[in-house]
């Protein structure tokens, strides 16, 4: 009888060290559940910011997605994506999007000292695009006007100097100004600091293909990004609560 009884007080001390042990678990886990889900971090919100009006009525202020573009000048897939998908997508839903253009894609770089040489997949001509594209960038501050001039160089490539000329009015900026920024050594600096970012991928991107397009540093699904970038976008907000023009 004594026996039964510490066996019996042994089994009642387990499960109630076992019945303990899980409520903690769930209370640690409803506490972060709480603290997350109270700012636009959590999986459900993060693309969300809850605001209100002057009457106190809750609102919901849609966060943009960050689409990064890897790509390449003279790359027809890249021609393509620009063309087809990412003008067009921003066109219908600028407010979603903020834009990371990285002009380098399969390049490589070599440091002589101060200077730097680049071999490109699609030869020399690709190299001096890239660095068209990485001066525009960094002189065009107006993000849809930038699109548009990039849109028009990548689907001009196989001339880009004639294409600065025709391309970069939209935006103001002087094209003798953009050409000499290519030619020079902030032209080689800018790309360098794209080959650098995509540096820092590989060799996800080697792995995929270019263009490489990531949605808030996701890779993701990418051949599906290529097809309908518009619904790729979209599908990173709840389904039961999306932006306009999703």
């Amino acid at each position: 009888m004594i026996h039964s009884v510490k066996v019996f007080t042994k089994r009642n001390a387990l499960a109630l060290f076992l019945f303990t042990l899980v409520l903690t678990f769930w209370q640690l886990k409803l506490k972060y559940h709480l603290d997350d889900s109270s700012g636009v971090n959590s999986e459900e919100n993060m693309y969300i910011e809850k605001k209100y009006d002057s009457f106190g009525k809750e609102i919901s202020e849609f966060l943009p997605v960050k689409v990064t573009v890897y790509y390449e000048t003279m790359c027809p897939d890249s021609r393509n994506f620009f063309v087809n998908q990412l003008l067009p997508t921003y066109e219908e839903i600028p407010q979603l999007i903020t834009l990371d253009l990285v002009p380098y894609g399969k390049a490589s770089t070599t440091k002589h000292g101060d200077k730097y040489e680049f071999s490109c997949q699609h030869g020399e001509g690709e190299c001096y695009g890239n660095k068209l594209h990485a001066c525009a960038i960094n002189a065009i501050t107006n993000q849809p006007v930038l699109l548009k001039v990039l849109t028009c160089m990548i689907s001009k490539s196989f001339s880009p100097d004639d294409s600065v000329g025709t391309c970069i009015k939209p935006s103001g900026l002087d094209v003798d100004t953009l050409i000499s920024c290519a030619r020079s050594s902030e032209g080689d600096k800018l790309l360098n600091y794209c080959g650098e970012r995509t540096m820092k991928e590989r060799p996800d991107i080697f792995s995929q293909f270019i263009p490489t397009v990531l949605l808030n540093d996701d890779y993701g699904r990418q051949q599906l990004r290529l097809k309908n970038l518009r619904r790729e976008i979209c599908a990173q907000y709840p389904k039961n609560n999306l932006p306009n023009g999703c």
